[in-house]
């Protein structure tokens, strides 16, 4: 459940693509929409399962099942699913998180 305005959604796990962090907003994007939210993307990346979901930059969080590709170097991310209107996806990926990411990913 995540606090928008003054109502609480559910949003159901495999519908998130991806979370990104602007200031005190979290912004997470799913395949039926969007949601912008006063949480702090720390404390969003402490609910979601770390088994399914990873940091990969300071203001993102993606979900691994959407990932389709990476940059050989891994620097960016693609995404085979995208927010309803929008075309293939590539987020930025943070030096500190790429290790982590490439383990994540080539196992």
């Amino acid at each position: 459940m995540i606090k928008v305005k003054q109502m609480l959604i559910k949003v159901w796990l495999d519908d998130i693509i991806y979370c990104e962090g602007a200031n005190v907003n979290v912004r997470i994007v799913t395949s039926s929409g969007e949601y912008l939210t006063r949480e702090r993307l720390k404390h969003i990346e402490q609910q979601l399962p770390v088994d399914r979901f990873l940091r990969i930059h300071d203001s993102f969080i993606v979900n691994l099942e959407d990932v389709k590709g990476f940059a050989s170097n891994f620097t960016t991310v693609e995404l085979h699913r995208a927010p309803s209107g929008s075309k293939a996806l590539s987020l930025p990926v943070g030096p500190k998180y790429r290790q982590v990411l490439k383990e994540k990913l080539q196992n």
